[in-house]
């Protein structure tokens, strides 16, 4: 009876034991996670790309975190939903690390805003899962301001005063351009800007004849059209000048000359190789109805819509006859404009001429800003082993190139009509030679930057093995 009892007992400290480490394992194993994105809302053109970072935080797990799915929809039934592609940098990531998300919109999306969800688990085991939204604009060319009109009470200027609307945040204005011409059979000049929430710009024209002028609204995806009024402004009073008294001998002043000031037209900016960090050179057209040389320029380089309150980068004032500055050290995924300073050899100043063209793949179909590219281009490099091979000798090439954001590919040229799309391929010389070898990388977006090497490939003078052959 009592080995019955003790057998039973054990029996069932068996049953026990199975039905425990039988048990799920999702309140055991499952943590708590969060992920967040930076920035949660950005604006891109049709055709353009825009990046976040996707970070993860952890309480008590130790990852890694699987982003399994990503979603795009717009935000209403009737927009299509293929508007928009996405790529990770990595679909795994460990806990506070963070990937890149990579959204690019098609060249002919429709301006709307878009909701990007990613979707993570801790596993595929046991889906403890997180998710973060995100908004994506892509903006549309924003409406013509509206109620211009020409206020010129005020003696020797016009105040345009104008209204404006956008009922949508993707067609969001950046601010307003004015333009003015005297005869509408010839083209119009910029002659300045103002904020988004401005509705009003005051000018003093150089002359009290009918003038005409123009507001447009912009933004990253350009420009709209003209609205346009007409005026002239009210001359001032001119005093009337002190008489000598009768009889006095005191000659009449003659009055001095005024010297004319120089002007900057036609300021460029031409976006250089990005390979070799991120410049811009900025030209312009020297002016003077003196013919007084130029002495000095002045560059500033401001955010786009900033109105050059505080610009991100200013030369001062540069004693040089030359009309161009090349400036590097931009920031990347930035939208910028610029503007120009002129001096004359008198040092007479011109006036801020703001850019009004612009050559490059970045430049904005305004023309009146550029963006530069989402991240930096792959900076390029590569060795090789041996240091000197021998011709019919085997070469190990390794590829040592970094990329901003994920992975890329790879597209060498060894000079001897060989290549390879491998990361570290080898390769083989047949004759002795200096050949110049090409590596060309591109990242995941398809920014490509280029490197070229000499490599000597010395002769193999390996004196030959006879062998007696039998007859």
């Amino acid at each position: 009876m009592r080995n019955f009892k003790l057998l039973f007992f054990l029996s069932f400290c068996f049953v026990v034991f199975l039905d425990f480490v039988s048990l799920p394992k999702v309140a055991m194993a499952a943590g708590n996670f969060r992920l967040f994105a930076s920035p949660i809302s950005q604006h891109i053109v049709p055709g353009g790309a825009t990046s976040y970072t996707i970070t993860v935080i952890c309480t008590d797990v130790s990852g890694p975190i699987q982003l399994y799915q990503v979603s795009v929809s717009p935000y209403d039934s009737e927009t299509p939903t293929d508007q928009v592609t996405t790529s990770l940098s990595s679909t795994s990531l460990s806990c506070n690390g963070s990937v890149v998300l990579t959204a690019q919109a098609k060249a002919s999306a429709t301006p709307y805003s878009y909701s990007i969800i990613v979707y993570g688990q801790f596993s595929s085991a046991v889906p403890s899962t997180s998710y973060v939204k995100m908004s994506l604009y892509i903006d549309g060319v924003p409406p013509a301001p509206t109620n211009l009109t020409l206020d010129n009470s005020v003696c020797g200027q016009i105040t345009l005063n104008w209204s404006f609307t956008s009922y949508n945040p993707w067609t969001a204005q950046t601010g307003f351009n004015i333009y003015m011409t005297a005869d509408l059979a010839f083209p119009v000049s910029l002659i300045g800007q103002a904020g988004p929430t401005d509705r009003s710009f005051t000018y003093t024209p150089s002359t009290n004849d009918l003038l005409y002028y123009a507001i447009t609204a912009y933004n990253d995806a350009g420009e709209s059209s003209k609205v346009t009024t007409s005026g002239a402004m009210t001359s001032c009073p001119t005093p009337t000048p002190t008489q000598p008294p009768s009889g006095s001998n005191t000659p009449t002043p003659t009055p001095t000359p005024t010297n004319q000031p120089p002007t900057a037209s036609n300021v460029t900016a031409t976006e250089l190789d990005y390979c070799f960090g991120v410049p811009i050179n900025i030209s312009w057209n020297y002016n003077h109805p003196g013919a007084s040389a130029q002495g000095a320029y002045q560059v500033q380089i401001d955010t786009f819509g900033s109105l050059f309150g505080s610009p991100d980068f200013d030369t001062g004032k540069v004693l040089s006859t030359s009309t161009s500055a090349a400036l590097t050290g931009l920031a990347f995924n930035t939208t910028y404009q610029a503007r120009v300073k002129v001096w004359d050899a008198n040092d007479n100043e011109s006036d801020w001429s703001v850019q009004s063209a612009c050559a490059g793949s970045g430049c904005l179909p305004s023309q009146l800003a550029w963006k530069t590219p989402i991240h930096a281009y792959p900076n390029v490099n590569f060795s090789w082993t041996p240091d000197v091979p021998l011709d019919k000798q085997s070469v190990q090439f390794t590829d040592l190139t970094t990329f901003a954001s994920g992975g890329g590919s790879w597209n060498w040229n060894f000079g001897d009509n060989g290549s390879s799309l491998l990361q570290n391929p080898t390769h083989i010389y047949s004759t002795e030679n200096i050949y110049n070898v090409t590596l060309t990388a591109t990242d995941e977006v398809g920014q490509s930057c280029s490197l070229s090497k000499m490599i000597t490939v010395s002769p193999n003078n390996k004196i030959p093995v006879w062998k007696e052959v039998e007859q």
